[in-house]
């Protein structure tokens, strides 16, 4: 960056100022990582000198500084809503008892479908994917000690899904002989409907209809839906019944 400075005056104020210019320069790249930044700060050295030494110099700082208070101001506003850089929901790992009897019903219920998993592992497990997620199942060393919950508590720990047709979800549970819970959320005139389920192991599944509730944040933002429409899914593997994908029908999405 110093060098790109045109060294026109040697007195001592000029330098101190050049030499400011370019620590803040390379400061704001720095931060902002970004070419477009770059660019403009080139157009700034560029600017014609209607002006000789330092207050050439001095107005070139000014305009410097306002861009490094933005940028900074704006990398202050992005770690505090997301200080931790994330982009969206990868997986969830669950300890099973039977690997088989796990992949079975996330496939044929819940239309997953497996997908290669890394072969340095050395344990039991497999991966699947779907709606947006993966499921990693992993078999538990002692699957007689994993304690299986009977009782379906919509507070329990649970993964939800949405769908299309709360009345196909349902009908298809019935026709599987699955047991299950039926429950209803009503806030300001909108009606969420909600069905929860266990997994072989007693893991809770929720199927629901929750993008009707919007998306309100307690502050600083505009509302928004919690339908999750973005994100396009790979198609399932053949083998997997098509009529119970398609009858669930689960949406998924990019992170919020």
């Amino acid at each position: 960056i110093i060098r790109q400075v045109p060294w026109v005056s040697r007195s001592r104020h000029t330098r101190v100022y050049k030499y400011t210019l370019c620590t803040y320069t390379y400061i704001i790249i720095v931060i902002s990582n970004t070419n477009r930044l770059h660019s403009f700060i080139n157009h700034i050295f560029r600017v014609p000198r209607l002006l000789i030494g330092a207050r050439h110099w001095i107005i070139k700082s000014v305009l410097i500084s306002f861009v490094f208070v933005y940028v900074l101001v704006g990398k202050m506003k992005e770690n505090t809503g997301n200080p931790l850089h994330l982009k969206s929901l990868n997986h969830i790992s669950l300890l099973c008892r039977s690997v088989e009897e796990s992949m079975s019903f996330y496939q044929n219920v819940l239309g997953f479908f497996p997908i290669r998993r890394p072969g340095s592992f050395d344990f039991d497990g497999a991966w699947l994917f779907g709606h947006g997620i993966g499921i990693h199942l992993l078999q538990s060393p002692e699957p007689e000690k994993l304690l299986k919950k009977t009782e379906i508590n919509p507070k329990d720990n649970h993964i939800s899904f949405q769908c299309e047709s709360m009345e196909a979800v349902e009908k298809k549970l019935k026709e599987m002989e699955m047991e299950h819970v039926r429950a209803v959320v009503e806030e300001g005139g909108i009606q969420v409907d909600q069905l929860f389920f266990h997994d072989p192991d007693g893991f809770m599944i929720e199927i629901c209809n929750c993008d009707s509730f919007p998306v309100v944040p307690l502050a600083g933002e505009m509302a928004r839906s919690c339908s999750r429409l973005n994100l396009h899914q790979p198609p399932a593997p053949s083998t997997s019944d098509p009529s119970l994908v398609n009858r669930f029908s689960l949406l998924s999405s990019s992170p919020l």
